[in-house]
């Protein structure tokens, strides 16, 4: 899954200090390399002003009113945090979370059924916390699905330190991807995308998203109404030190006879995105101007 477009642009100097803070984290401590969370997120907050600019523009509109430094520091520092977070799960040390999880039946409703369902995310909070929690405590197996040239030299190096947890993903744009979620679909496992970014070359609709509207991709639910399954949305909110709540929300049951419309469903994505932006507004990780970002045409 990709990383925010900020952490792209500058990415020699953000390895540098991953690679401080993984060295640190397991050598040293986590109490010590959550301090030096503050020096790297300084670092960022000056020298990255595209993504500043976008992170004022975005929390303005959450918050409806013009926002501080110290605001945009905390978005900063909120997703330096989950990165530290994810040093931990993919060393193994996922036992140090909290998790309070709202709505997880929806999840046993499709274990029951023998099949599994389509889950949608964001780039909000920490997928890799909730997906690795999921299969070593649940026991869920949960296939990731995404675009390889996607993965930056940050993730290629998260998945270097436990490559077991990377091993299930289905890589798409091959012609083998359909049959791969289908089989996975049919074995029982959950499919998860993130649905808040879209590639050039896809399908895509315009929603109603914090008071504009904004693009978002077509293949979430496209895929869940191709193969009968629900389609539910997930989030991993970061709510403090080690601590998160995840939430599961069914956006549309296609098992039924008559589902609603694409459009709808994906409006109800975006609605659904709004009121976790609301609720935990330093979580939302697209540092670039979303509103703004026009994919060319196919």
């Amino acid at each position: 899954m990709s990383v925010p477009g900020w952490l792209q642009q500058r990415e020699r100097s953000s390895l540098f200090w991953l690679r401080t803070i993984v060295w640190i984290a397991l050598t040293i401590g986590r109490p010590f390399a959550r301090l030096l969370l503050y020096p790297i997120t300084a670092y960022f907050l000056v020298f990255s002003r595209n993504a500043r600019c976008a992170s004022r523009r975005y929390l303005a509109k959450v918050f409806g009113f013009p926002v501080r430094w110290s605001q945009i520091f905390r978005h900063y520092h909120t997703f330096a945090e989950t990165i530290l977070d994810r040093v931990f799960v993919y060393s193994g040390r996922h036992s140090i979370f909290k998790l309070d999880v709202h709505g997880f039946s929806l999840l046993e409703d499709c274990l029951t059924t023998g099949r599994g369902c389509i889950l949608v995310g964001a780039h909000i909070g920490s997928v890799d916390l909730l997906r690795t929690m999921g299969m070593l405590e649940r026991g869920l197996s949960i296939r990731a699905l995404m675009y390889p040239e996607n993965a930056s030299r940050i993730l290629q190096m998260f998945r270097t330190m436990n490559p077991e947890l990377c091993a299930d993903i289905i890589a798409l744009g091959r012609p083998q991807s359909l049959v791969d979620v289908q089989e996975a679909l049919d074995a029982g496992s959950f499919v998860a995308l993130l649905g808040d970014r879209c590639l050039r070359h896809e399908k895509r609709l315009r929603c109603r998203f914090l008071g504009e509207p904004a693009w978002f991709p077509e293949a979430p639910v496209r895929l869940a109404r191709l193969f009968g399954v629900p389609l539910v949305m997930f989030a991993c909110l970061h709510r403090g030190d080690a601590e998160y709540e995840v939430r599961f929300e069914l956006l549309e049951d296609f098992r039924q006879a008559a589902p609603a419309s694409p459009g709808t469903v994906l409006q109800r994505y975006a609605e659904a995105l709004e009121r976790l932006c609301h609720s935990a507004p330093y979580n939302w990780f697209n540092f670039y101007e979303f509103w703004d970002h026009q994919p060319a045409e196919r």
